[in-house]
This record gives C-alpha cells, sequence and structure tokens, in this order.
C-alpha cells in the first residue's frame, strides 16, 4: 500500500547529504530515472531556486514534464534550458522531439510511470544534447551517467545516426507500427495528397494502408488534429492503447471543438480501465454535444465500473433517452437495478433487450446468466440459443 500523504499520515521525505543545488540536482536525476515524476520535479526545482543559470537541471525537468503530459509547463523549462545554453541551436520543437524519442522511457504496463533516462553514448542527439548542457551548467556527464547506473539499462537505448526533423515530435506513436507497415515518404506529395489517401482506405475499411497513409501526411503536417483523432482510432483497433492515447491527446490539444476527439479520448482511458481519468474527458465530450448517446453511455460506464449503480443509471437513461432501443444502455442500466435489488424494473429491460434481437453473443449470454438469477428460466433458455446462432454466425 502506498504511504499515506493525506488525513496526518506523510509519508518520510528523502533528503540530499547536502543542501547544494548539485545535490538536489543529483536527487531528481536518481528519481526521474526510477519512475518517480513528482518527487523529482520537487527535487529539480530546489536546485533550481537556489541556482537559476542550471540549463541541464531546466532541461531534466522539462522531460520529467513532458513524461506527464504536462506540456504547457514542459515547453517554459525547456526554452529556459535553450536561453541558457547557447551551444544549443534548435528549437523547443526540436529539443521535444529529442526528448521523446530518446529521453522518456514507457513503464511496463499502463500503471507504471514514465521514466527520464540517459545517453550511456554521447554520439546520439540526447547524448549530445546533455554533454553540451552538462557543459553550461558545468557537470559532468559521466557524473550524469553515474546517478542512474543502478537502473539504467543500456540495451534499451537506439543509435540514431540522421537527424531528427522537428516535425517526428507528433509521430512518436509511428514507432509502434510494423515496420512492413511503414511507407517511404514521397516529398512531392503534400499532407493533405496522404489525408486525401488515407480516407479512401478508410472508405474501404483497408485500415492498415489508411493508418500508413495518415502517418505519411503527419511528418508534413504534424498538427493536423483530425488526423490525429483518425491515427488514434486505428491504433484502438490494434490495440495500441499507449500510442492511441499519446495520438488522441494531442488530437484534442489541436482539435479541442470536437467532441468526437474527447469522446475517443475517454474510451481510450477506459480501455485501460481509467474509469476517473476517462470523466474528464468524456464531460467535454458531452458538453460539446449533448446528444450523442454514446457520449452519456461511456459516462456511465465509468460510474457502473466503479459500483456507483445509481449515478450510472442516469447516465444510461440520458442515452436512451436519445436512443430508445440502444442495447449496451438497457444491458447496463439493468444490471444497475439488478444491483440496487430493483429485479422487477430489471426483468422489464432485460426483455426489452431480448426482445430488440441483439446480435451480440456476449451480451446475450450475460442476459441468459441475468435471466437465470431473476427466474426466468424460458426467457434464459431463449438468450442462451440465439448466443450460441450468433456466435456460430461469426465464424
Amino acid at each position: 500500500m502506498e504511504p499515506e500523504n493525506h488525513n496526518g499520515h506523510e509519508e518520510s521525505e528523502v533528503l540530499p547529504t547536502d543542501d547544494s543545488p548539485t545535490d538536489w540536482f543529483n536527487m531528481g536525476c536518481s528519481l526521474a530515472t526510477t519512475g518517480k515524476p513528482v518527487e523529482a520535479e520537487r527535487a529539480l526545482k530546489i536546485a533550481i531556486n537556489a541556482q537559476e543559470e542550471y540549463p541541464i537541471a531546466w532541461a531534466i525537468l522539462s522531460a520529467v514534464l513532458l513524461s506527464q503530459g504536462r506540456e504547457t509547463d514542459a515547453e517554459k523549462a525547456g526554452k529556459m534550458a535553450l536561453d541558457q545554453c547557447k551551444d544549443l541551436k534548435m528549437t523547443w520543437s526540436k529539443l521535444r522531439s529529442i526528448m521523446f524519442i530518446h529521453a522518456i522511457q514507457r513503464g511496463e504496463d499502463w500503471k507504471s510511470p514514465r521514466r527520464v533516462r540517459f545517453e550511456i553514448s554521447d554520439t546520439t542527439e540526447w547524448g549530445i544534447t546533455l554533454s553540451k548542457l552538462s557543459e553550461s551548467s558545468n557537470e559532468t556527464l559521466d557524473k550524469i551517467e553515474a546517478i542512474q547506473e543502478e537502473t539504467f539499462d543500456p540495451d534499451i537505448i537506439v543509435e540514431h545516426e540522421e537527424e531528427i526533423t522537428d516535425e517526428e515530435v507528433a509521430l512518436t506513436v509511428m514507432e509502434d507500427i510494423p515496420t512492413s507497415h511503414k511507407v517511404s515518404i514521397d516529398g512531392s506529395r503534400s499532407a493533405e495528397v496522404w489525408f486525401s489517401l488515407a480516407r479512401d482506405h478508410m472508405n474501404a475499411k483497408e485500415y492498415d494502408k489508411a493508418e500508413e497513409a495518415y502517418m505519411s501526411g503527419l511528418t508534413l503536417n504534424p498538427e493536423n488534429g483530425d488526423a490525429l483523432l483518425r491515427v488514434g482510432s486505428l491504433l484502438m483497433r490494434r490495440n495500441a492503447y499507449d500510442k492511441a492515447e499519446d495520438s488522441l491527446v494531442l488530437a484534442v490539444k489541436y482539435i479541442p471543438q470536437d467532441p468526437d476527439a474527447w469522446l475517443q479520448l475517454g474510451i481510450c482511458l477506459q480501455e485501460s480501465e481509467r474509469w476517473v481519468e476517462s470523466v474528464d474527458a468524456l464531460k467535454m465530450a458531452k458538453d460539446l454535444n449533448p446528444q450523442n448517446p454514446e457520449v452519456w453511455v461511456k459516462l456511465g460506464e465509468a460510474d457502473y465500473f466503479r459500483s456507483l449503480y445509481q449515478e450510472a443509471a442516469r447516465s444510461f437513461l440520458r442515452a436512451l433517452r436519445i436512443n430508445p432501443d440502444h442495447i449496451y444502455a438497457l444491458f447496463y442500466l439493468g444490471r444497475c437495478m439488478e444491483y440496487r435489488g430493483n429485479e422487477n424494473h430489471a426483468l422489464r429491460i432485460y426483455n426489452k433487450l431480448l426482445n430488440i434481437n441483439p446480435k451480440n453473443p456476449e451480451i446475450l449470454e450475460e442476459l441468459a446468466k441475468s435471466f437465470h438469477r431473476l427466474g426466468s428460466t424460458n426467457d434464459a433458455q431463449r438468450a442462451k440459443s440465439l448466443a450460441s446462432y450468433h456466435r456460430r454466425s461469426k465464424l
């Protein structure tokens, strides 16, 4: 169990052996490499407050903030590093790209925090950047690398001989595309040509080709929110939820008035069972388009899977006012009634759902179980038979 930070219970605080900016910086780097971004941020800020001209500390702080998705704060810190290190003749976009590709390492699963890593070799973009920052900060690269010697795995570093372009920053999701699916970029084609080709592939249900074309267009126009939204949806089809989230976070940044972008982000978070986090995105989608029943269903699911059945029922009812035959809204509303002890109401809802004749075998199998629990054996057998029929028809 995590140490408590509230109700009078405070976790023990680890402090450096010395109160110098260097020691606080070293501690911040060590915490960053072990996936403790909050503690790392605090230590690095103490170092910076004591020594404002500290470009490498600003850069590491920027990477820590970027690993948490705090784009605005990361940009401020990154630009401070660039302003203080005149040898780094690059834009913030370029530095951000290098951090995304070289410095930020994902956890083993969605629950694990991201870590900020350091290059063992100074021949890569991140290593060269750190070297120049360390010289400006009177820190040595050897000292920085020694901080994370115990936690760093040098085998995960991939050497990049070619210079990384600014546009690659929005395409970290591209790393997840199988090599066989990647296409070479024809410089004579504009981004819109690629996006138009992608839409044609989507209409033909050629999803792999659509993804390739969208990716190609994004290398030329990385701020196209609609393309980022489509890529996020396509990545979810492949269950690549981490990469999909990255794409959808960018999508809502560039097209914040698009309710579907917020809805897809909410759905993506729910695929990782991040029910609480999904609510903010889904509420944005709801405010932008309250007449979309899918938004209300997903809001209902966020409460349902946290056992908040009364709140969930309200959302499912809102969905059913818009679409009275929505299968999932009916199913989950019935479950809410059943779990709250209103069995007669639940039975009426389940019968309505069965009479709609849903073709989803999983829903029908769950209906059969519910009918059995409520003592309606004939309906249970009917649901079970329909489930078997539709399962066979999918073969």
